[in-house]
């Protein structure tokens, strides 16, 4: 080997040749390795996506099995499934102050669209008294409605 310096190693013995060859083998294939475990496909820990399926659809993935093993999509539907139950339970709610009393739709629509019962006031063109009057039947109507 043309890198192997006697003199940085202490002689040149045999011995410590074989040494020195050991480490270059030893420093490539640790290279070699992390090489490998940077592609995904040869990662030892991965689950096959094809485990659950028949032999005869071994090359292909379905959409189902993905999301099945994948929690962030998992997490994802479960969230997006939260936020379409809230929104089914606000309109079935808006259908039932509708029905109940339906002068406390722009009420509602006041809360909703501002931050603070001071912004839904001014909004709304009322006295401070009349909104708290209107706030409290909403949540009577809330109570009713579960």
């Amino acid at each position: 080997m043309a890198t192997f310096d006697p003199y940085k190693h202490y002689g040149a013995s045999s011995a410590r040749f074989f040494n020195y060859i050991n480490l270059c083998l030893e420093n490539k294939f640790r290279t070699m390795r992390s090489t490998r475990l940077k592609n995904p496909l040869c990662r030892p820990g991965n689950l096959s996506l094809t485990a659950d399926c028949e032999d005869t659809d071994r090359n292909q993935v379905h959409d189902e099995s993905c999301h099945w093993h994948s929690e962030h999509l998992r997490e994802g539907r479960e969230r997006q499934q939260k936020q379409q139950d809230a929104r089914d339970a606000l309109a079935e709610f808006s259908d039932f102050v509708r029905r109940e009393d339906s002068s406390l739709l722009k009420a509602m629509e006041a809360i909703a669209a501002t931050a603070t019962p001071g912004a839904a006031t001014e909004l709304l063109g009322t006295t401070t008294g009349e909104f708290c009057r209107m706030r409290s039947r909403l949540r009577q109507l809330g109570r009713c409605f579960q």
